[in-house]
């Protein structure tokens, strides 16, 4: 087997093992308190939460939306040959947005979901050359898309469904997605 095509399945395997305990934390609402990622006070809480709380969702329709967007984003990075680094992109991306809720906010009890962290994949898959092709384009239009899309979720406010989502954590996720992007996009720019 070709290392690129162990790499794709590696990759399939974890986003799937990601959505399943996604699911499987989001199916008792009582586990919140215990899972969720309580910004205010994470320095005094166990590690596993500043993760934890990502995979955690307060509805099914907040999981859906998420794991829908996940699947959008994971053949995305399919067709960009990008695959195997998405976990690790969403793994820094999610750090990215608990260490901004921490340092600068929003003052939030707790904080659950995926979506601040996907939208840092977004962000590092606009940021990468398009079907591996090795060339950057001058002004990658899909991350000043992303951009707007930050401007709109910061003056919308809108509750969702049940649960008001955290515009900040989207941009927290973007600004670690871009930065995980950025030697990359220098690099392949000269």
């Amino acid at each position: 087997m070709a290392p690129a095509a162990h790499n794709q399945r590696w990759a399939t395997l974890a986003l799937l093992l990601l959505a399943l305990l996604a699911t499987g934390l989001s199916a008792n609402p009582q586990w919140l308190p215990r899972f969720a990622f309580h910004p205010a006070t994470a320095l005094s809480h166990p590690w596993w939460q500043w993760l934890s709380g990502h995979l955690l969702h307060i509805t099914p329709l907040h999981l859906l939306a998420n794991l829908l967007a996940l699947l959008l984003l994971a053949l995305w990075a399919w067709q960009r040959q990008r695959l195997a680094t998405v976990a690790p992109v969403l793994l820094v991306s999610a750090l990215a947005v608990d260490c901004g809720l921490v340092a600068l906010g929003p003052h939030l009890d707790w904080y659950a979901g995926l979506s601040g962290a996907l939208h840092g994949v977004f962000a590092w898959l606009a940021l990468q050359p398009p079907g591996g092709s090795g060339r950057w384009p001058a002004v990658p239009a899909l991350w000043l898309l992303g951009v707007l899309k930050l401007l709109f979720d910061q003056n919308a406010g809108l509750p969702w469904s049940g649960f008001q989502p955290v515009p900040q954590a989207h941009v927290y996720g973007f600004v670690g997605g871009t930065l995980a992007a950025l030697p990359l996009y220098w690099r392949g720019r000269r």
